[in-house]
């Protein structure tokens, strides 16, 4: 479905809605750079002017298979896709921010390493440093690292040496090879605690 607004000015108004809806000046400028710019260089290498659903629907297939060729990173198309969205919900009043259904979870097996992984995430809420996003997505990661333990029987963290932490990061880098940055983040703030 075309239109007849001007993209610049449908960008402009996502950004606004953004910092309405309360996100921090960080996940604003994020989804600039990872969600409207990219969408914005292929309008202008296109020449168009106004919102065109189908030619964003494209935009978004050909940044996800970049992304499946390692030529972009999983948070640039995630940000795209998620603007993209946006576009799609502007009802003429504003945009709708859609929520996607989390993913099932595999529980931690061992007490130990459930309880560890609550008290992370309510110390990183209490310290408020970081966004309920980032949390999450840092204890999602952290989770890993615990089931990736029990199923060496590690059962206490006084039982894991470098070399565990490092066969770890090997078997995350080749699953994940794009995400291992992220976790490296995550448990650096895991060990912090």
């Amino acid at each position: 479905m075309e239109s007849d607004k001007p993209i610049i000015e449908l960008f402009q108004s996502v950004f606004q809605a953004l910092r309405e809806w309360g996100l921090s000046e960080y996940s604003i400028q994020s989804y600039y750079y990872e969600g409207i710019r990219p969408i914005l260089v292929y309008y202008e290498d296109a020449g168009k002017t106004t919102y065109d659903e189908t030619f964003t629907d494209n935009v978004i297939s050909d940044i996800k298979r970049k992304r499946d060729d390692g030529i972009v990173c999983d948070g640039i198309y995630k940000c795209t896709r998620k603007v993209a969205e946006l576009l799609k919900s502007d009802n003429g009043s504003g945009f709708v921010w859609k929520r996607r259904i989390p993913q099932t979870r595999e529980n931690l097996k061992s007490a130990y390493y459930s309880e560890l992984l609550n008290h992370y995430c309510s110390d990183e809420y209490q310290m408020g440093l970081r966004a309920a996003a980032t949390i999450n997505a840092n204890v999602t990661l952290v989770r890993h690292f615990l089931r990736w333990l029990e199923s060496k029987n590690k059962e206490t963290l006084d039982q894991i040496s470098l070399k565990d932490v490092g066969d770890f990061l090997t078997f995350y880098g080749e699953q994940n090879p794009r995400n291992i940055g992220e976790m490296l983040g995550a448990l650096r703030k895991f060990c912090a605690l």
